[in-house]
Order: structure tokens, then C-alpha cells, then sequence
């Protein structure tokens, strides 16, 4: 398995036909190149893949920056594949996959504040919302794709169940295909957050399951705010010198990365070790605040991209090595402990919108040989539409599905009680922490209430039997010590 990143420039404004701008893709752990894609550039999160990197129905959709247009890009071929017009300018985009893991829906935030949602698999335009008041900057589906949740240039956090947005389609079906104004602003927010005073530049997720998500926001008013979910309570606010640009998070939340505009990138940890008895806590929660001091040691900050705004962050797989990219298009990858430059790779011609990190089988490797042009013809996604979904369309509701060779071949049966035992075992691994087995092991008779109570007078004649003996015993015994007790008097 190899581990690679994907990173993205801003564009030239100057070049109108985009013919300096270029996304690259390149191995973390070696010199190898993956692919480059021409005509390639976006503001920050405007980006965002489907079905993954390099497989054969990979695919890259870009928001283009100063453009209504999305560029749609193959793997195995560099200039765009597909082009889709929509209604205005995005300038943010992300997508989720249904519970089976296949693309379902792509998201994208305006310059208006609205949002617009995609079918992926019909290309409908299923929902149109004014969110904010001014330009969304970031947009992120839950992995559980429950709740999209959004941040705007009008410093709020607006958070949405995905079911509210997209169950407007039913309620037009039933009122006679009207999707009026009335209608849309019956769908209200799961919650709104306005604690931030400036500008919201990006939010993070947590992974697992839906009670333990935290959102962390970044914004121009210097401080970084956590918030958990489901009790839409802000848990810690991080207070930093300096405004964040960037953000990213340790996957096991360990520390948190921040970039600033000086250059500087401060690694804050989530944990501590408790002086009095030794033990690992969590740091804040209970609507903390937290100053994040100057470190003249330099024990938690990078000084790699120094002089150089901070545009872009990622962390590897196993959160050891930091990816960064600046506003000059650099793009280093750091050593978490040491704080060194391990690798720089190819420098871009403006600065850097985005950073994608991936991990790649061998198998997939060679994947670009594989591609032919029938597969490319195959694998295009259907044309995304620029008005709302109307009601003959959600009526006969075409869908676009490659079906694969063993696509009808008999699947393998969920079996609910393997199912529970396994969970059970693997539950009492994780729960016994000494050496021993506590495992219960109830195991079902065939005999009846008769064969029981035959059982057990069996158990008692035998006792009987033996206490009998045991007694014989004893008196023959008192009957031999008597005798010796005569003679010694004698």
C-alpha cells in the first residue's frame, strides 16, 4: 500500500483560458508522480472526489474560481472530461455516499449564501437554499451524511438534517409537484451557532458515530471554537494571537494543526498528562476558554512556511507526518515530532486552494492502463441540472447505474446471531483488561424435569452410601483405640 497527496492552486486571475493551471498528485514516501490534470484550479473547498482516487470510476469535480462552471475530470486523462454549467458561481463543494458506500449526493455553497444539492446518479437538482447572508466558505457532509453543516463569510455555523433538505421532493408530490417559497422556509436549521464575530474560514468533523461528533470552526476573529452535535453545546474555544487560516485534525484527536498568515503552524494537543497522578486528560470542555501561548521553544510550531500565509493542511494516515501548502504553492511534508522537513514536492504557480491525502493499493497502481475509452464513456456522470427537480422528472426519476460483471451473482446472507456473538466477544476483549477469561458459556439441556430429579436421588443415594461407609469406618476405628487405651492402663 503507498500513501499519496493530491494539491490544488488557486489559479492566475489573469489567465482566463487557465492555461497555467495544473493539480498534481504525488506519493508521500517516494518520489513517484501519480497524475496531473490541466485546467485545474478553485478556491478553497471547491474541490472534492467520488468513488475515491485513482480507480476506474474515480472522479474529480472542480468548482472553477470567477466561473458558474464545474470541470469534471477522469482518471487517466489530464484535461477535463465533462464541463457542467450551473446556476452561479461555488464557492465551496463537498459530496457524501449512501449507507451502501456509492456516491449520492454533491453539495456546493454560493457567493449568495445559498446551497444547491445534487443527485449524483440523476444529476436533479433537488434543493436550492439561502442559507447566510454572504458567501459560504465551507460546506461539509457528516460521514454518516445525517447532517450538512456550513460556515459563511456572515461569521455563522448553520447545521441542517440532509432528510429536512432533500424532503422537500416528497412534500412536492403530494402538494402537486409545488415547490414554492413557502415551502422552503418551512425547512428550519438542527441548529445555528453564532459565537464566532468574524468570518468562519473552515470547519473540521470528528469521525464515529453520530453522539460523538464534535465541529471544529476557524474564523478571522482569532479563535477556534469545538462544538458537539447533538446537544449543540460548545464544548472548548481556543484562543489564539493570530487569525487561523487553516485547520486540520489528528484522526485519533490528538492534536489539532492550525496555520496562520505569518506562516507559522502551531500543533495544540488535545491531552495532557495530570502532574498529581500521572494520568491523561482531556483538555477543555464545560465551555472552557483556552489561550494558545507563544512558544519560544519552539516545541509545538513549524517555522516552514515562514513570511508565507498557511492555506492548506492534512495529516497522513497514521497522523506522523503534516502536509502543508502556502500561498506561494509550496508544499512540504513535515515530521510531526521532529518539526522537519522531510520532503518539499513540486512547487505550483499561485498558492495553494487544497490538499487531498489518499492511500492506494498496489492493484491500483496500474490503473491508468486499464482505462480505455469505452470505460471513460461508461463512467461519465449524468448532466447536473440548473433548475429545481420538477414533478414528471421526480415521477419517472431516472437513475444512471454501472453494473458490474457480478453484479447479480448471489450475495453472502446477513446472519443477525453470528452477527451478536461476534460483537459480544469483541466486546469482552476490549472490556477485559487482566488475563482473566470471564467468559459465560450457557450451554441448553434436552432432558426434562423427570430426568433432573432422577439425577439428583442418584446424587443422594450415593452420598448416602458413602457416609454409611464413612461411619463403619469410625467406629471400627474408636473400637481399636479403645482397646489400646485398656492395655496401656493394665
Amino acid at each position: 500500500m503507498d500513501e499519496g497527496v493530491f494539491y490544488i492552486s488557486r489559479g492566475d486571475p489573469a489567465d482566463k483560458n487557465l492555461n497555467s493551471c495544473f493539480a498534481l498528485s504525488s506519493s508521500i514516501h517516494n518520489s513517484k508522480s501519480f497524475q496531473s490534470f490541466r485546467q485545474c484550479c478553485c478556491n478553497r473547498n471547491c474541490f472534492v472526489f467520488i468513488n475515491g482516487f485513482q480507480k476506474k470510476d474515480s472522479k474529480l469535480i472542480v468548482a472553477c474560481s470567477q466561473r458558474a462552471l464545474l470541470h469534471v475530470y477522469s482518471f487517466g486523462k489530464e484535461s477535463p472530461d465533462q464541463k457542467f454549467p450551473i446556476p452561479e458561481e461555488l464557492t465551496c463543494l463537498t459530496s457524501t455516499n449512501d449507507s451502501s458506500g456509492k456516491p449520492w449526493l454533491l453539495a456546493g455553497g454560493s457567493k449568495s449564501g445559498k446551497v444547491y444539492i445534487w443527485e449524483l446518479s440523476s444529476g436533479y437538482l433537488l434543493q436550492v437554499k439561502a442559507i447566510h447572508y454572504q458567501a459560504v466558505s465551507c460546506i461539509n457532509f457528516t460521514d454518516n451524511c445525517d447532517f450538512l453543516i456550513s460556515g459563511g463569510l456572515d461569521s455563522r455555523i448553520a447545521i441542517y438534517k440532509t432528510f429536512d433538505l432533500i424532503n422537500i421532493i416528497s412534500n412536492s408530490i403530494s402538494n402537486g409537484g409545488s415547490n414554492n417559497d413557502e415551502e422552503e422556509k418551512s425547512i428550519k436549521p438542527y441548529a445555528i451557532f453564532t459565537d464566532h464575530t468574524l468570518p468562519v474560514t473552515d470547519i473540521v468533523l470528528t469521525k464515529g458515530l453520530t453522539n460523538d461528533i464534535k465541529i471544529y470552526s476557524i474564523s478571522k476573529d482569532c479563535t477556534i471554537r469545538c462544538y458537539h452535535l447533538i446537544t449543540k453545546k460548545i464544548l472548548t474555544t481556543f484562543v489564539a494571537t493570530s487569525p487561523v487560516e487553516s485547520i486540520t485534525l489528528d484522526s485519533s484527536e490528538r492534536s489539532l494543526y492550525l496555520g496562520f498568515e505569518s506562516g507559522l503552524i502551531r500543533q495544540v494537543p488535545l491531552y495532557q498528562v495530570n502532574k498529581i497522578n500521572s494520568t491523561l486528560e482531556k483538555i477543555g470542555g464545560n465551555n472552557k476558554i483556552i489561550n494558545i501561548n507563544d512558544d519560544p521553544d519552539l516545541q509545538y510550531t513549524f517555522l516552514n512556511h515562514k513570511g508565507y500565509e498557511v492555506t492548506s493542511l492534512a495529516l497522513s494516515l497514521d497522523g506522523t507526518y503534516l502536509i502543508s501548502g502556502d500561498s506561494k504553492g509550496r508544499i512540504f511534508i513535515s515530521d510531526v515530532i521532529t518539526k522537519q522537513v522531510l520532503k518539499n514536492l513540486k512547487e505550483l504557480s499561485s498558492g495553494i486552494s487544497g490538499i487531498f491525502q489518499f492511500t492506494l493499493d498496489e492493484s491500483e497502481n496500474s490503473v491508468f492502463a486499464e482505462i480505455s475509452l469505452k470505460d471513460k464513456q461508461k463512467n461519465q456522470l449524468p448532466v447536473l441540472k440548473r433548475v429545481l427537480v420538477g414533478e414528471k422528472d421526480l415521477q419517472k426519476h431516472d437513475v444512471y447505474i454501472k453494473l458490474n460483471q457480478n453484479y447479480f451473482e448471489t450475495e453472502i446472507e446477513f446472519e443477525l446471531k453470528n452477527f451478536i456473538n461476534t460483537t459480544a466477544n469483541e466486546e469482552l476483549v476490549f472490556s477485559n483488561f487482566t488475563n482473566i477469561d470471564s467468559m459465560t458459556k450457557i450451554t441448553t439441556s434436552d432432558t426434562d424435569d423427570s430426568s433432573k430429579v432422577k439425577d439428583l436421588e442418584e446424587q443422594l443415594q450415593a452420598m448416602k452410601k458413602g457416609y454409611t461407609e464413612l461411619r463403619s469406618i469410625h467406629e471400627d476405628l474408636f473400637s481399636e483405640y479403645s482397646k489400646l487405651l485398656s492395655e496401656t492402663k493394665k
